[in-house]
């Protein structure tokens, strides 16, 4: 199979310019972005929970989200985990939680009366404190790759 005929001709080095400028208004509009909204950090640098939820059967995003608006967890984000239509999910909480069992159990309870107590599991449930979060993010930085 062919894609390019021989003797086909892409005067490729004609472009060079408008790539470079291209390339260059990109790259400082993103580094604008770095300087002016900072990195998104997840739950590992910027301290905080995350549960990972599985379900039997197919739930959307917003009725986690209703559901889990009982348990007063504040600012969360959900998203879905794994595979497509594997039914897992990541819920992340900005607060951390000293009794992450007290936790499950508020996240359980709050599930199951919505969704019925057999048609999930909670996965795992992480806590990460600030000064873990903020040790993370200076070793990140401040540390060279290793060879």
């Amino acid at each position: 199979m062919e894609l390019i005929k021989p003797g086909t001709k892409i005067p490729f080095t004609r472009y060079r310019k408008i790539a470079l400028i291209a390339s260059t208004i990109v790259n400082l509009f993103v580094l604008g972005l770095l300087f002016i909204k900072g990195p998104n950090l997840g739950v590992d640098f910027a301290g905080g929970t995350m549960v990972q939820l599985k379900f039997q059967q197919s739930v959307s995003i917003d009725e986690i989200r209703q559901a889990l608006e009982t348990v007063k967890l504040g600012s969360s984000s959900i998203q879905e985990f794994g595979e497509k239509g594997s039914n897992e999910y990541l819920v992340r909480v900005d607060v951390e939680s000293a009794d992450l069992g007290a936790l499950s159990e508020r996240v359980k309870t709050a599930l199951a009366a919505r969704f019925g107590a057999d048609t999930f599991e909670v996965r795992r449930i992480e806590s990460v404190g600030p000064k873990i979060g903020e040790d993370l993010r200076r070793r990140a930085v401040s540390e060279p790759l290793a060879a």
